[in-house]
């Protein structure tokens, strides 16, 4: 009974953390394309001074626009599809066990839709706002981020079923 009440915090801790994630996606979304550009050149330049403390002039003024392109993509792209496939993906496959219903390949499947889903809205959205452009580059920068999230939980379960199964030996 112990354990099911921690999977119960666990799903609701991780739903809890997708929908703020895809709230936060979603509504950057909407944001006009010279603020996005502003928030993200803002990003970059706090990116920028790290890298430079560690060696100095790296990013200056001739490259900086394209290291502010680099880190939207990272960051803004890969970087919180990957965290929202991790989240996601927890969640799912906690509530599945919960259920004692876990079926790995349905759920990975479920998982990968659920980023294509997000990933196509967001781009969608940004067809209609002023400045900004949904982009198929995008988009697939976003699949790459929940594909990779699908890679570390997989990598996960895998290391905790070879750990079970070694501990029954």
């Amino acid at each position: 009974m112990k354990n099911k009440s921690k999977s119960f915090y666990f799903f609701r801790i991780f739903l809890l953390l997708s929908i703020i994630l895809n709230a936060f996606i979603l509504i950057n979304a909407f944001i006009p394309g010279d603020e996005s550009a502003a928030t993200s050149f803002w990003v970059a330049d706090i990116f920028a001074t790290v890298i430079n403390l560690f060696k100095a002039n790296t990013i200056d003024i001739d490259n900086m626009m394209t290291f502010s392109y680099f880190v939207r993509k990272l960051v803004g792209h890969f970087g919180l599809f990957l965290c929202d496939g991790i989240f996601i993906g927890i969640t799912f496959y906690v509530y599945s066990s919960i259920n004692h219903k876990p079926n790995f390949w349905f759920s990975t499947l479920f998982i990968l839709l659920m980023g294509a889903f997000f990933a196509s809205v967001s781009e969608t959205i940004q067809i209609f706002i002023p400045g900004r452009v949904g982009s198929i580059n995008d988009f697939l920068i976003d699949l790459g981020g929940y594909l990779l999230a699908l890679i570390v939980l997989f990598l996960i379960l895998l290391l905790k079923q070879s750990k079970k199964k070694s501990s029954q030996i």
